[in-house]
């Protein structure tokens, strides 16, 4: 017997999850915030055809879902359905529609998308895809009728690659959200494990950071994450000599602040030796010091590899 796909009601699926208010994607990158305000245009001009790039696992599908919720409400069924499993009753289904993997999608199932899209003209459909628009058009005629002619927006949502500033908040609102879930007591994450996060290369899967830092939740003995708590491989031996700076704060931030300038203190403000110090590469501490100010306070000693 032919499998069926499965068919998933958003407006059963979700509840309260963050997914429908302000912080559906987490982040506050440029990049991001401009992809949030055309989201949002987008929704509300009721664009029939949208088209959804980006990464696996950086949150496409969440996207669709917001965009859908705010256009039609949190009442209206979102029916999910992937790129390779497209049944011909489709054409004629009337409830918004997220068709998933779009780049699987062959020439008989783009004639179904069609006559779907002439049939219900009032209803929205959303593709979801890893690869760019113009791959997807570049494949035939038919496809380039669906993804050029028939698109009316296309929305591209970057890697966390291309936006490392936003690591931290998806990591914290990911720790809140296993807690949650888990019953668990409010957890926080310290500076140093903050840091070895902000060292590792995600090509793009926020859903890895978030599955990471869901095991980070059960692992951790206190109130605090730290870097073993995360479970990921150092590049790099500790050395018995480095010295690690911890201190109290009343916020993940001060930590930050206070590490940082304590560190650079003790290393006469080589920003290098400052980086041994708090176990970070001196491009993430140079970063921190942008994001925090710290740069504001009184002048640093040259640094004699700013160079490299």
């Amino acid at each position: 017997m032919e499998e069926r796909p499965v068919i998933a009601l958003s407006s059963l699926e979700f509840g309260s999850s963050p997914v429908i208010d302000g912080t559906w994607l987490h982040g506050s990158s440029e990049c991001l915030i401009r992809l949030r305000r055309r989201a949002a245009a987008t929704a509300d001009a009721g664009s029939r055809v949208v088209v959804i790039t980006g990464p696996v696992g950086i949150g496409k599908r969440r996207l669709a879902r917001w965009m859908q919720r705010r256009s039609a409400g949190p009442l209206t069924p979102l029916l999910e359905l992937q790129g390779n499993a497209l049944p011909p009753e489709l054409a004629s289904a009337q409830a918004p529609m997220l068709i998933r993997g779009a780049e699987s999608i062959d020439g008989r199932a783009v004639q179904i998308i069609k006559e779907r899209i002439t049939a219900c003209p009032d209803a929205t459909l959303f593709l979801t895809s890893r690869l760019p628009l113009a791959t997807l058009r570049e494949r035939s005629l038919e496809h380039e009728q669906l993804f050029g002619r028939m698109t009316e927006a296309v929305l591209d949502v970057p890697s966390l690659a291309d936006r490392p500033e936003d690591i931290a908040g998806i990591a914290r609102a990911a720790l809140d959200d296993a807690c949650s879930r888990y019953g668990l007591a409010t957890r926080a994450l310290s500076p140093g494990a903050l840091a070895e996060l902000e060292q590792q290369t995600w090509p793009g899967s926020a859903r890895q950071l978030r599955a990471l830092l869901d095991q980070s939740a059960l692992r951790a003995k206190g109130r605090w994450v730290g870097p073993a708590d995360l479970g990921l491989a150092t590049s790099e031996p500790q050395s018995s000599g480095v010295l690690h700076v911890r201190l109290p704060g009343a916020s993940l931030r001060e930590i930050e602040v206070k590490a940082i300038t304590l560190a650079l203190e003790l290393a006469d403000g080589r920003i290098v030796r400052a980086a041994e110090l708090l176990g970070i590469t001196r491009h993430a501490l140079r970063r921190k010091i942008d994001k925090f100010g710290v740069a504001a306070r009184p002048a640093l000693v040259p640094d004699p590899d700013a160079s490299i």
